[in-house]
């Protein structure tokens, strides 16, 4: 058994994992942007651990539903390997429907408890009081956030990740102009601190929502696809996607509570501690990103060949991709 990677099948791995990859990293870059921007605030050290919180109790809330992207590409890559196109998009419209539904609600609920969620994991009351400003804001973004996600899955199914290495591009870019404009109080809109990052992110995950529907219609996609066209209810649809997504949700919700559990004990030491701690584990985030990237590019790859009925090249898809994986995590320890 030859332990290094097949030649012929790692450049395939690599093209489509490192745009994931570089997709995933303007994500985290958007965490670091926020915080250098909040770092230059008046008690900065009160608002970067307010937004400690914020943040993971986000991604804590968002990620249960956020892997809907999962069941998304799992199935369109499926779709797509056996030339079943009209099926890609209706994934597509379905796991849209879900988001939608499910962002809404999610967003009044999480509005509604942003204060109590704050302040349950902030020992410092100011602290509390900054992070349920950015959490209301932040969870008034999840509806956009769970549709951007449902069309990055469908995207990542059909081998297109370097539309989402766009996407996250044009965030950040987003990102940086509306924190500047809230946080800041330029160009005559008011001062908001910590709460105008909030704002700011949730309008640009709002951008990124208008940029992917602009693609999606785009001849290109519009007419092999043909989304809205046969947009309808398939309840074998939705059932196929939550039934791929919920075991990715139950585990990603347990792994960020275990980091908002250790940010909110780092909070009894001491808020300066808990600032620290945030900045930490946004590094830690980051050597992750591979990882993840390689995981988008095996699922696309062994989702196509099954679909296509080649069932010995899906299998080595799967081998070839951890090979890869495992030599980055040597190099990287």
């Amino acid at each position: 058994m030859n332990l290094l990677p097949i030649n012929s099948y790692y450049k395939k791995i690599l093209r489509v994992a490192l745009p994931a990859i570089a997709g995933l990293s303007t994500q985290m870059v958007v965490s670091l942007v926020d915080s250098a921007m909040v770092g230059r605030l008046e008690e900065a050290t009160y608002a970067l651990a307010a937004m400690g919180i914020g943040v993971l109790a986000t991604w804590a809330l968002v990620s249960f539903f956020s892997s809907l992207a999962t069941g998304t590409h799992v199935i369109v890559a499926r779709r797509f390997g056996q030339g079943n196109f009209l099926e890609c998009g209706n994934t597509l419209n379905n796991s849209l429907i879900v988001s939608v539904l499910l962002g809404g609600i999610v967003a009044a609920i999480g509005a509604s408890l942003a204060g109590p969620i704050a302040h349950f994991f902030a020992s410092d009351n100011k602290v509390g009081d900054y992070a349920s400003q950015y959490l209301f804001y932040r969870f008034l973004g999840i509806p956009f956030f769970l549709i951007s996600v449902s069309y990055r899955g469908f995207f990542f199914g059909i081998s297109k990740t370097k539309i989402f290495m766009i996407s996250g591009i044009l965030t950040n870019l987003f990102n940086v102009i509306f924190n500047y404009m809230f946080i800041y109080g330029s160009f005559g809109l008011p001062r908001m601190g910590l709460a105008g990052a909030g704002l700011g992110s949730t309008l640009a995950t709002f951008s990124d929502v208008v940029f992917y529907l602009i693609i999606i219609l785009l001849p290109e996609y519009r007419n092999k696809f043909q989304n809205f066209k046969h947009f309808k209810i398939d309840k074998e649809i939705i059932k196929g996607i939550f039934k791929i997504s919920l075991p990715v949700s139950f585990q990603n919700v347990f792994v960020l509570i275990g980091f908002l559990s250790f940010v909110a004990i780092t909070g009894i030491i001491g808020t300066k501690e808990q600032a620290a701690t945030q900045a930490i584990i946004s590094t830690l985030f980051i050597s992750f990103l591979p990882l993840f990237g390689f995981g988008i590019a095996v699922q696309t790859l062994v989702g196509n060949n099954l679909g296509a009925g080649k069932y010995d090249l899906a299998k080595l898809y799967g081998f070839e991709t951890a090979k890869v994986a495992t030599i980055y995590t040597i190099i990287l320890g």
